[in-house]
């Protein structure tokens, strides 16, 4: 088959939007439940921390893996789509795998030149086989509000969110979490979701006890508090197939429904796969909860190890589900499965999506001489996040061999970790976004079993195993932002090491099975990933790694300055802003110092957040450091970034100056600012005249509040003291009316006043007894005694 380079283009976003609904395969009972325990009971039976039991190789049936599977013609042969401009196939030539790709550049090589940005929070060593008797330990976890809990198989552990543990945290042999379904079970597989929507735990496993027959039990908590004694957890279980056993237990928990994906091995013919939907709001009540089952692959094309997608949406009316073709390399199969109130489910007909070309991964080198096995190229984790831009997007990824391009190659050095980012899960056409592969440069490391996520802010975080014939396993790591360049993220590299060999069993070392990344629940924003690796010779462990993103900057703060008693909005500007929405715990926040209060925060985008402040009138005058804090923690600050101005406030009012017609433009005044109580000066102001209108005006910075104020003009007028409220803004519309007749300015009108008017009787009162021309008429004569004689008697305050 030939194609063109528009039909290779639209080809990767190709899909069979079929219209048509599969019905369900069955619909069976629960088998057991719901029964109900407390961790205090739990607590009370024995948990064996040292392994009773041999070691044994966990679930033969999961190494029935597919034989080689036929390539599909429409997939092109690159590390990362969409390809680059040298890389589009030149017309009529046929796509094959491993053909050869023109360039050099580190971009064609399938990964971003630049360092890692992203930092470790947090990390701890969660169960290791030190506590189980099996291999491999099937990692899994996830992180709560207040609680993480961290799985393997033969151990089911919780913690705070710090890798602390309390007297009443979990630590359970899995058989015994779940021994109120009985005992004997042989639980394997276990796989943890936090439901944010519910604030419950999700924890499902698959029993190995009865082959065929064997059963999926599934726990949920009744709060997000897993390491409190009073928690309760509800158990159930169904069987989902009577011929065959059910393996490798997949989990996806959105606001309808819990479902499971199953690998079922017949006891004759082909293995198969199911998908097993179970509806949440009728589960958690307590009431009947039939288990929709759906045949999504009887050996022939369809899903291989279907993943359902945990979505965090509480408006979403479908589930997504998603896996390798079981007929094809290349090439991706998904469902979207309807819920339809109380507790019916239906699901599409397969929707088809090509891929860059894939194949099987290779068995890795390990220190020590040993191989450690990746199973096969399904799809390790699944889940619908959110993009910068709020679309709901599909992230997940696999392991296959590749060349140190990142190219497909059944003869590649190494594993790389392929990821793909779809568009479109719950309409339309589904498409391919953006895919890349994670690989080693040198060819050397192997990057295998991974899971991705990605945060609110649209970047991205893959973890997995790490390793090469002369390093112990460890966990590795590779991210991307949301404004790399599209397919491509860093090399990867190694966040936690492996210490030791490792030879616990005879020929390819079991490792894996399951991986997990996920977006912390508080912040949006940060990254959670559970992980196997080599804890000491012959030991594996989860490794529990909290993931930062890039800390935030601050660039500029505008208004630059404000004054004490200031309410309004300072915007900062600045990198890498971000604020996960009101349904997150943690927010974007700022500081601004002492006497700043924060009233609310607006972030607007990665550049820039509004800030409501109130300054108090105390704060210290002078520049201070303004701090933005990103909901995850980190923080950044911009030095001397607000100056605080002192407040000064405006006083101004206007004075009815008694019986006089002359001129106030050159009459002196003193103001006095008297204390309310005390009646102590605090302020005074002389001022030489008066405004038009006889209106005064002068400045203070005296706090808001309650005072007095006296007014005193020239000789001739009485002082007068009137209550006074001064807010931010000071006070205005002050009026007084000052009685004239104070001819020696002592603020009595007295005798005294009348001897002095009448030894400048008839002169034009100026000198020391300028105050005898009370009518400012330019003569001291019978007026100017008229108003004496009226007034006489009379004191200011």
């Amino acid at each position: 088959m030939k194609l063109k380079p528009t039909r290779l283009i639209a080809s990767l976003g190709l899909a069979l939007a079929l219209t048509a609904s599969y019905a369900q395969t069955a619909v069976v009972k629960l088998s057991q439940g719901p029964v109900v325990t407390t961790n205090a009971q739990l607590l009370l039976i024995p948990n064996p921390l040292i392994p009773t039991k041999k070691r044994v190789i966990k679930n033969e049936e999961t190494e029935r893996e597919r034989e080689i599977k036929a390539d599909n013609p429409l997939a092109p042969a690159v590390a990362s789509w969409p390809p680059f401009a040298n890389r589009i196939t030149p017309p009529e030539q046929p796509l094959k795998a491993n053909r050869p790709i023109i360039g050099g550049s580190s971009d064609e090589k399938g990964y971003l030149d630049r360092q890692p940005l992203f930092a470790v929070g947090a990390s701890w060593a969660g169960p290791n086989s030190n506590e189980s008797p099996y291999t491999p330990p099937d990692s899994t976890g996830d992180a709560g509000l207040t609680s993480v809990i961290a799985a393997a198989n033969g151990r089911i552990r919780s913690y705070t969110r710090t890798g602390t543990t309390t007297a009443n945290s979990m630590n359970f042999d899995a058989d015994v979490f779940f021994s109120p379904l009985g005992a004997s079970l042989g639980i394997s597989d276990p796989k943890v979701v936090f439901d944010r929507l519910t604030n419950r735990w999700f924890i499902t496993a698959i029993t190995t006890n009865a082959d065929p027959g064997n059963k999926v039990v599934v726990a949920f908590s009744s709060r997000e508090d897993v390491n409190s004694a009073t928690t309760t957890w509800t158990m159930v279980s169904f069987t989902p197939s009577t011929t065959g056993f059910s393996d490798y237990d997949t989990l996806g928990v959105d606001n309808n429904g819990i479902y499971i994906g199953i690998n079922l091995f017949p006891t004759t013919g082909a293995p198969g796969t199911l998908v097993c939907a179970l509806p949440k709001a009728s589960l958690i009540s307590g009431g009947s909860a039939p288990v929709t089952i759906f045949t999504t692959c009887t050996g022939g094309a369809g899903m291989w190890t279907p993943q359902p997608c945990t979505n965090d949406d509480p408006s979403a009316t479908s589930a997504f589900v998603l896996g390798v073709d079981n007929a094809a390399f290349s090439l991706m199969k998904a469902r979207r499965i309807t819920f339809t109130a109380p507790t019916t489910f239906t699901s599409s007909a397969d929707l088809s999506l090509t891929l860059p070309t894939t194949t099987f991964p290779r068995t890795v080198p390990i220190l020590g001489g040993e191989v450690a096995d990746a199973l096969d190229d399904r799809l390790f984790n699944a889940r619908i996040f959110r993009d910068a831009s709020g679309n709901q997007v599909v992230l997940t990824s696999h392991n296959i061999r590749t060349t140190a391009a990142g190219i497909a190659s059944t003869t590649g050095p190494v594993n790389g970790s392929r990821w793909y980012h779809i568009a479109n899960p719950f309409s339309g056409t589904i498409t391919l976004t953006q895919s890349g592969t994670s690989v080693d440069s040198t060819g050397s490391l192997s990057l295998w079993i991974p899971a991705i996520a990605m945060n609110r802010q649209g970047h991205a975080f893959l973890a997995g195993s790490i390793a090469n014939s002369a390093t112990s396993p460890g966990v590795g790591g590779t991210e991307r932002l949301a404004t790399d360049t599209l397919g491509l993220m860093t090399a990867p590299v190694t966040y936690t090491a492996g210490s030791g060999n490792f030879n616990l069993i005879s020929g390819t070392e079991r490792w894996g099975d399951y991986s997990v990344t996920t977006i912390d629940p508080r912040d949006g924003q940060s990254f959670w990933t559970f992980q196997e690796y080599v804890a000491a010779t012959n030991v594996w462990a989860v490794r529990v790694l909290k993931v930062l993103a890039p800390a935030p900057t601050v660039a500029s703060i505008s208004p630059a300055s404000v004054s004490q008693g200031f309410t309004g909005n300072i915007v900062i500007t600045g990198t890498r802003l971000f604020d996960p929405g009101a349904t997150f715990p943690d927010r974007f926040a700022a500081s601004l110092g002492a006497g700043v209060t924060v009233n609310s925060v607006t972030w607007n985008s990665a550049t820039q957040a509004t800030v409501n402040v109130t300054v108090a009138e105390t704060a210290t005058v002078g520049v201070r450091t303004v701090t933005a804090t990103n909901p995850d923690g980190q923080s950044a600050s911009l030095t001397n970034g607000l100056t605080i101005t002192q407040l000064v406030k405006n006083v101004s009012g206007s004075l009815t100056l008694s019986n006089y017609i002359g001129s106030s433009a050159s009459i002196p005044f003193t103001i006095e600012l008297l204390n309310a109580s005390t009646n102590a000066v605090i302020q005074t102001v002389n001022l030489t005249g008066l405004g038009a209108g006889n209106t005064f005006t002068f400045t203070t910075t005296q706090l808001s509040g309650s005072y007095k104020l006296r007014v005193k003009a020239a000789k001739r007028f009485l002082g007068v003291v009137n209550n006074v409220t001064l807010s931010l803004s000071g006070a205005s519309g002050l009026s007084y009316t000052l009685t004239n007749g104070d001819v020696d300015g002592n603020n009595t009108v007295n005798n005294t006043d009348y001897t002095l008017m009448r030894s400048v009787w008839g002169s034009l009162g100026n000198g020391a007894n300028d105050g005898a021309d009370l009518n400012g008429d330019g003569t001291v004569g019978n007026l100017d005694f008229a108003i004496l004689r009226a007034n006489l008697g009379q004191s200011g305050q």
